[in-house]
């Protein structure tokens, strides 16, 4: 049985949307912890939480600021992401 050609398999990236133009609103995402804590006040865990911030890199960075982030470097506004209006 023959093979079939490479091109056949992987017809390599396909172009969506008009040329030029950015697929949607640019978006990274940090991830923060939120204490757990038992009725008594007794810290028993941490619950990881993911937030989505629509802008630039440096606006993520701005609102990720005053929250616990991760301690993992690479959860730290990652992207960018394309959200769809």
């Amino acid at each position: 049985m023959a093979r079939p050609s490479s091109s056949r398999l992987c017809p390599g990236p396909i172009k969506a949307g008009a040329e030029g133009q950015l697929p949607g609103d640019e978006a990274y995402s940090f991830v923060f912890k939120i204490k757990q804590r038992a009725l008594i006040g007794i810290p028993y865990g941490e619950e990881p939480v993911t937030i989505y911030v629509i802008g630039d890199k440096t606006e993520c960075m701005r609102q990720a600021g005053p929250l616990k982030l991760s301690a993992d470097a690479s959860d730290h506004c990652a992207g960018p992401v394309w959200v769809r209006k």
